[in-house]
């Protein structure tokens, strides 16, 4: 039942009408970067980062449930895809190493942080200097699944949250029709401390 669920989820991740290419093309990874996406799901996206980055990169799945990492681990098996790790953030909480990630990607999660100021200032210290935080959630739209069930958030809040935690707004993207796009890169010149949260 969770392989049903994953592959539907894969299924619209990969739809013409979410733009995953386009996605894809303004992330500009580069062979031998190192990439986590964080809520990772059924990995659609991070089956694309391994082999956007190559045997020379590394990507990381992180997500709360065993089950989503499993799938993703048998999947990157089957397309021979050796540079894809995978991570439990076990309890809810998340531990990535120091200054290992040229960019840490989320998509369709930002919304689900109980404190997502205490939570990224945490995971600033896991993008190497001059990483990047690339972060796609939901607009509000009323009549929406999401919109009933409280699954987007403000794009002003995102921006507010992250300058907050000492990135750097580098640039919106506006092509996504029901989600907002953001990348924020490292600021070297703060250091906010902080906490694990949960996600």
């Amino acid at each position: 039942m969770i392989d049903v669920l994953l592959k539907v989820l894969n299924l619209q991740a990969a739809s013409a009408k979410n733009k995953p290419d386009r996605v894809i093309r303004e992330l500009a990874l580069q062979p031998g970067e190192s990439v986590a996406d964080i809520g990772a799901g059924g990995g659609y996206y991070a089956l694309r980062f391994a082999r956007e980055v190559g045997h020379t990169g590394a990507v990381t799945a992180v997500d709360i449930e065993q089950e989503y990492l499993e799938f993703i681990a048998k999947a990157a098996l089957k397309r021979g895809l050796r540079n894809l790790g995978t991570k439990l953030a076990r309890g809810g909480g998340l531990e990535l190493p120091d200054q290992s990630f040229n960019l840490i990607f989320l998509r369709n999660v930002f919304h689900d942080f109980r404190d997502p100021q205490r939570y990224f200032s945490k995971l600033k210290k896991s993008l190497k200097p001059g990483g990047r935080v690339a972060v796609i959630d939901f607009k509000y739209k009323p009549f929406t699944k999401e919109g009933m069930f409280g699954h987007y958030s403000d794009e002003t809040k995102i921006v507010h949250v992250m300058k907050s935690c000492g990135f750097k707004h580098r640039r919106t993207f506006d092509f996504l029709p029901s989600q907002s796009f953001n990348i924020f890169v490292n600021d070297l010149q703060q250091n906010p401390g902080g906490n694990n949260d949960v996600y």
